[in-house]
């Protein structure tokens, strides 16, 4: 066989396996990620301990609380969506940020995607994070599945979830976050940009 031949297929082979790796990590670490989300039993009704408790405020949600601060479960989807995060129309929402004059960030989240809701569970709840966030920023929470989310997303490009995008107060993009955020990570940007 020529040189060149078989360094070819040598690159061909290490190509191959390497991709093979490179699947055998992201199924293990997807593994990892669903593993941590802990998301409340539907049975719990009234139970309360010092770290966490579930009550049923109507037949429409519960609320979560966890670190001292509270999420609603959304009843439809089970999904848990912290308070940092505005319950206003994205019109209403842009206005705001016209009248406070701050900086805010979006979170880009479906109700599919296992990382958002590890960050809904585990970040967003944070009670550091829900300190520096209520007094530095405005939040917005984007479901690229719903009506107004699609518009919004493709305005920005997202093509990954979550993708957490901070603005100054003029709607200049500062940074552009993709893929899981853990708290120390999160709370670290929260600094830089603030």
């Amino acid at each position: 066989m020529p040189l060149e031949y078989s360094k070819g297929i040598f690159i061909l082979h290490t190509f191959v396996y390497m991709r093979y790796i490179f699947l055998f990590i992201l199924i293990f670490n997807g593994i990892q990620i669903f593993a941590q989300i802990e998301l409340p039993d539907e049975s719990i009704q009234n139970t309360s301990s010092s770290d966490t408790s579930i009550n049923i405020q109507s037949n429409t949600k519960e609320e979560f609380t966890s670190n001292r601060h509270t999420a609603t479960i959304n009843e439809h989807s089970k999904d848990i969506v912290p308070d940092i995060f505005s319950k206003q129309s994205w019109a209403d929402f842009q206005k705001s940020i016209e009248l406070t004059g701050k900086k805010y960030f979006l979170d880009f989240t479906a109700t599919w995607c296992g990382p958002c809701k590890t960050m809904n569970t585990q970040v967003f709840t944070d009670s550091m994070v829900v300190d520096i966030t209520s007094k530095n920023y405005l939040a917005k929470q984007i479901d690229i599945d719903d009506f107004d989310g699609i518009g919004i997303a493709q305005k920005y490009n997202i093509s990954a979830l979550p993708t957490i995008l901070f603005f100054d107060c003029n709607g200049k993009i500062l940074k552009r976050l993709e893929g899981l955020q853990y708290a120390d990570m999160f709370i670290h940007q929260l600094f830089i940009h603030k």
